[in-house]
């Protein structure tokens, strides 16, 4: 079986949203979505990181596949 597919995001809960910020710019992301219950840093290759305040309610941690179309999520 084939599947053509990478790995979103992944959204993590975090206490402290200047550090997390921080922390992940530090690493070399960047700061692609900024509100104020969350935001969000991604890798110049696409990929990124949702850093969810505890305020946040629409989601909780999660990750994401991009997948080609659903066929593949189901012959998964």
């Amino acid at each position: 079986m084939s599947c053509n597919h990478r790995l979103g995001h992944v959204a993590l809960r975090v206490q402290d949203m200047e550090r997390a910020k921080r922390f992940y710019l530090d690493l070399g992301l960047r700061l692609t979505w900024e509100a104020e219950d969350w935001c969000y840093v991604q890798w110049p290759t696409g990929e990124g990181i949702a850093l969810l305040s505890p305020d946040y309610k629409a989601a909780g941690p999660h990750f994401a596949f991009h997948v080609q179309n659903r066929a593949e999520v189901d012959q998964v």
